[in-house]
């Protein structure tokens, strides 16, 4: 668990005029990995003039470790309401790597209230490629007017549908009360015919 968080200056280890570090402490004071999974205690961000961000997981005595999805930086690009519309997994030299979730990427587009409407996973060549966990490499989603998920579908890396693993079901429908309390959910499989 982290404790405290501090953003300070990053010097001498970057090329942009606005970097900072993002540190992460334990309750004993010192430097803690920001989350299970990752050995980075510093995460470094730069923000660049294109509308993107580079992170830099680091040790704290500067060397590259991994990350989160075992990688040793992310690259995010913004649409022009600040929302993430592409994230790419890098490795220390800042290329794009597939990580440990299976992709490289991940594109998304937003409907008009702000929601995520889709999403694409890409290799490191630029290529559509499944999630290990979820065995889908696409998907479509639908929000109501409070911004509540309604629905969401899986497609494999050729847009056909495909049954995510973790699901169970090729789409799944959630319907709520007038209060947004979840009163239903549904699942379907490829052909369309509900199940469990």
């Amino acid at each position: 668990m982290v404790w405290g968080e501090m953003y300070v200056p990053s010097q001498g280890q970057t090329d942009s005029d606005q970097a900072l570090n993002d540190i992460h402490f334990g309750p004993d004071g010192l430097p803690k990995p920001e989350r299970t999974g990752s050995l980075a205690e510093i995460i470094q961000v730069e923000h660049h003039a294109q509308g993107h961000e580079t992170w830099k997981y680091r040790a704290w005595d500067g060397k590259f470790v991994p990350g989160p999805d075992n990688a040793y930086g992310s690259e995010h690009v913004f649409d022009a309401q600040g929302r993430d519309i592409k994230e790419t997994s890098l490795d220390a030299l800042g290329r794009p790597i597939n990580d440990s979730a299976g992709n490289a990427s991940m594109d998304s587009q937003y409907d008009g209230a702000g929601s995520v409407a889709a999403t694409e996973s890409f290799d490191a060549l630029g290529r559509p490629t499944l999630l290990n966990d979820s065995g889908d490499s696409a998907t479509k989603e639908q929000h109501d007017q409070w911004g509540r998920l309604t629905e969401k579908s899986y497609f494999d890396v050729d847009g056909s549908p495909v049954v995510d693993k973790a699901v169970g079901a090729h789409t799944f429908r959630d319907k709520y009360d007038d209060r947004g309390n979840n009163l239903e959910e549904a699942y379907f499989d490829v052909q369309g015919k509900s199940h469990g």
